[in-house]
């Protein structure tokens, strides 16, 4: 039902101006065309309903701006990256989209042909969205990956990049991947301000098992050149490595409403790699049953160009992680230099002993004045619940008493009537809702966690 509403609000509401959550659709004046493609089609028809295209290289290339394609049922094995090779425009977008009616039924497996390709691709393409579509069984390469250009300091870029309610699983490289350039030639980025994809959505799609069998990235990767990127809605799961990575070059962004869990290391993961990720707001996400942290904040590079400034972490539930619920990594690479400064962690609720630190906020060579721990609940931690430099800013922490959650083995963490966390938190820069989106505060006072009762 979720797909035939986010297909309605995209290709229909923008004609008269209307935003979904806060996040702007550009508006549609008008589409162009409508074809298809089919498995048991050919790539010498019109690409009418009637007679479709086969091949779904044939609709990457001929799709101009307005078009919309759509894929009938089945399987579509590839062999090579499908490329898309034109743009839509501002008040056009090019939509690639499973038929109505089958949502994630049609499916691409096989090859996408290098590691540093997806099985969807574009470099340097914009205004494209992808919906409704099922990439399984990639080999060589990752389920999507779409970025503004190709190595070297020289022009392009891209704007406008909706990956919507699609199903990855069982990919070599990452599930979805949007990057200003390939991971490798992170040196053609430039200043802290240079910004190559820009106004990005990745919503509603269920990601597993990325990164086998040997694969080093993540789920959901974004970085080297990106802003405006809003990763919300998700469900990611059970694969190696990372769940939602935003791994430097990243300037401006939204992680929100994501459930993950069964990750082999950490659940979210905001690295600046010795670049910068700034102005970064990471908040309602559930993330349990992980190898590593639930959410772990870094720079794992020293130098002056090394940014983490400007984070926001709040009302997230974490628990049964194996290491910190949320960590302010002091990486052994990371030896000062740079900025790190304006870290909020706020109203977050984490549980269960077999975390080591509940919050942990230590580096050892960068002033931490400007980290600010306010009204969270940790609970049942396996060490110190709380572990920071003397100059984080800690304030009306709930730590190691019974908050009295509603129910506990059904891991609802509400807040029973009575709870020593209602109406105890500290009003200054909380957050103006709760994890179930509710006004804060509702009574005198804030509530401490990440539910206001």
């Amino acid at each position: 039902m979720r797909y035939y509403l986010n297909l309605f609000l995209l290709l229909i509401l923008p004609l008269f101006g209307i935003a979904k959550n806060n996040v702007p659709i550009r508006p549609i004046n008008s589409i162009r065309s409508v074809y298809w493609v089919s498995p048991d089609g050919n790539d010498s028809n019109p690409g009418t309903e009637e007679k479709p295209w086969l091949t779904p290289q044939k609709a990457a290339t001929m799709a101009k701006a307005g078009d919309v394609v759509y894929f009938k049922p089945g399987i579509y094995h590839i062999d090579k990256a499908i490329t898309i090779e034109n743009s839509g425009t501002e008040s056009a977008w090019i939509t690639f989209s499973a038929a109505p009616g089958f949502l994630r039924k049609a499916i691409f497996s096989g090859n996408a042909g290098e590691g540093r390709k997806g099985a969807w691709f574009a470099s340097g393409q914009s205004y494209i969205r992808l919906m409704g579509l099922t990439i399984q069984h990639i080999q060589s390469g990752a389920g999507i990956w779409i970025r503004g250009r190709e190595k070297g300091p020289g022009k392009g870029s891209a704007t406008g990049i909706q990956i919507i309610d699609c199903r990855i699983y069982n990919t070599s490289n990452m599930g979805i991947a949007v990057t200003g350039v390939p991971f490798p030639e992170d040196g053609t980025l430039g200043t802290p301000d240079y910004n190559i994809t820009t106004d990005i959505l990745i919503e509603g799609c269920d990601i597993e098992k990325t990164n086998e069998p040997n694969g080093g990235n993540e789920c959901i990767s974004i970085g080297e050149g990106v802003s405006n990127v809003v990763v919300r809605n998700n469900i990611v799961h059970n694969s190696d490595q990372y769940g939602i990575d935003f791994k430097e070059g990243v300037d401006g962004g939204k992680i929100y409403g994501n459930t993950i869990y069964g990750m082999e290391k950490h659940g979210i993961y905001i690295d600046a790699i010795g670049k910068w990720n700034k102005n970064i707001d990471v908040y309602n996400n559930k993330i349990f049953d992980v190898g590593g942290a639930g959410i772990t904040l870094a720079r794992e590079k020293n130098g002056a160009t090394s940014t983490l400034q400007n984070i926001r972490v709040f009302n997230n539930i974490i628990y049964n992680t194996s290491k910190e619920g949320i960590q302010l990594y002091d990486h052994k690479f990371d030896k000062g230099g740079g900025v790190l400064e304006n870290i909020h962690i706020m109203n977050n609720t984490i549980y269960n002993g077999l975390v080591r630190h509940g919050i942990r906020a230590i580096h050892s060579s960068i002033s931490l004045s400007t980290v600010f721990i306010y009204n969270n609940i940790i609970y049942q931690t396996a060490l110190q619940p709380l572990e920071v430099n003397k100059e984080v800013v800690t304030k009306n922490n709930l730590i190691g008493i019974d908050p009295m959650f509603v129910q506990i083995e059904a891991k609802n963490f509400h807040l029973k009537a009575g709870s020593p966390a209602i109406d105890k938190g500290v009003l200054l820069n909380a957050p103006a809702f709760d994890f179930d989106n509710a006004e804060r505060p509702k009574g005198p006072g804030i509530d401490i966690g990440a539910y206001e009762q």
